[in-house]
């Protein structure tokens, strides 16, 4: 198993990783708008036959999600005098849990919610349930 991603900030930690039960926590309480958040992994069984190397395709357990408006309708709404200074995006049913050995999600969160401020959102959630789309 292989597991990469960037150093987080202690105690503000957007996921975990378990390597011992190959299992990835997300924590929606934290803002979701850095794609610095990205991770990548590989899970398979290999044995070892001496020196070798193998060629591995990593995997990205997250999807991203990019909001934004077009150009003429940014300045349609400026040119109105309408001031936004919020957005929200809420995404419902996602997983909170990932076992990347078995590739099974689980640990449904009925709600996601993240704001951003400007004209652009950026937001990594779990692959989300086809279900709920």
């Amino acid at each position: 198993m292989f597991w990469a991603q960037k150093d987080q900030p202690q105690g503000k930690e957007y996921y975990t990783f378990n390597f011992a039960e190959g299992k990835l926590t997300v924590n929606y309480n934290v803002n979701g708008n850095i794609e610095e958040r990205d991770a990548f992994y590989f899970a398979d069984s290999y044995t070892i036959k001496g020196s070798e190397s193998i060629n591995v395709v990593m995997t990205r357990p997250f999807a991203q999600l990019n909001v934004g408006v077009t150009k003429a309708d940014w300045e349609a709404t400026v040119n109105s005098n309408v001031n936004i200074t919020k957005s929200e995006v809420i995404i419902s049913k996602v997983y909170s849990t990932f076992d990347v050995r078995q590739n099974i999600f689980g640990g449904e969160v009925e709600n996601c919610t993240d704001n951003a401020y400007d004209n652009m959102f950026v937001l990594v959630v779990s692959s989300y349930n086809e279900e709920s789309i």
